[in-house]
């Protein structure tokens, strides 16, 4: 089962943590596959919807799946944690820590143009945040 006890969940989560795509991806495939992760489909939705967002195509019918069986405060719970990791990243990006904290310039670029966009003030219930 890939946990927090799994000997690899460190590195993927905080690659998938500094904005990198395809790992968010693959935490979201292995969330979904482990019965024991908790808030497997918040976690699971918040990484591929992220993914999405930085131009994974890979990922794009995970939310859509996902999203058929969560309540709608799962994707409340959800949608707060896609938030607050752009919010995170812009922090990281106006204070100039990003790189030195593992991010690179152009995942740090996406994701200050995402949240200028102003994505999500503009969302709907229906699709808030897949491609």
């Amino acid at each position: 089962m890939f946990n927090e006890n799994h000997p690899d969940w460190e590195r993927f989560h905080r690659l998938a943590q500094y904005g990198h795509s395809g790992f968010q991806y693959f935490l979201a495939a292995q969330i979904i596959g482990s019965d024991d992760y908790p808030n497997r489909q918040v976690e699971a939705y918040r990484w591929a919807s992220l993914a999405v967002l930085l131009g994974e195509t890979f990922a794009q019918e995970i939310p859509n799946f996902l999203r058929q069986s969560m309540s709608e405060q799962q994707i409340d719970m959800a949608n707060q944690l896609i938030e607050d990791w752009f919010s995170n990243a812009t922090v990281s990006i106006r204070v100039g820590e990003g790189q030195a904290e593992g991010w690179s310039v152009s995942i740090l670029k996406m994701c200050e143009d995402i949240s200028d966009a102003d994505i999500f003030n503009s969302r709907g219930r229906e699709n808030p945040y897949s491609a």
